[in-house]
């Protein structure tokens, strides 16, 4: 078996007799839902950090806070971030965005472990409340003479 295809639905093979057989394969780890939106998806990358509603939440309501360069961008992780690397800002604005992006993918991550593991919704809202929370405590305690981020205080406090 390839492990980087699909998994087989079956798998075949004889018995003492010599009989073969064909027996069905589940794989528990392996969620047919998303644990987020509840559709049937593949819960792979692409579905969890950008095209799932949730992750569309979480992004969205981010953008409204700090413009993410990413909003005109395929609905993939590759084109969010092909779109940061493209991104022309100034440095601090550029290590903002970079951070609140590795956050949301972080955070997303986390809920979908909560859910999944612990049987804990975490909803959409409150996974941006702690993403802007992390941010603000990272970029406060990193505004120095030498690195200084002050015209973006007043954002990331809004």
């Amino acid at each position: 078996m390839q492990i980087d295809g699909p998994f087989p639905e079956y798998i075949e093979f004889f018995n003492e007799d010599g009989v073969l057989l064909r027996q069905h394969v589940t794989y528990e780890w392996i969620p047919s839902k998303c644990t987020h939106c509840a559709i049937n998806a593949t819960e792979d990358d692409s579905h969890l950090f950008s095209s799932c509603s949730y992750a569309a939440e979480v992004w969205d309501s981010l953008s409204h806070w700090w413009p993410l360069p990413f909003s005109n961008s395929p609905n993939t992780v590759e084109g969010m971030t092909d779109s940061l690397a493209r991104y022309k800002a100034p440095k601090a604005h550029r290590q903002i965005s970079y951070a609140i992006f590795a956050a949301g993918i972080y955070f997303i991550w986390y809920a979908r472990n909560q859910r999944l593991f612990k049987n804990h919704r975490i909803s959409a809202s409150q996974i941006v409340c702690t993403i802007k929370e992390q941010i603000r405590h990272r970029f406060l305690f990193l505004n120095t003479p030498t690195c200084n981020y002050s015209i973006h205080i007043d954002v990331i406090l809004g």
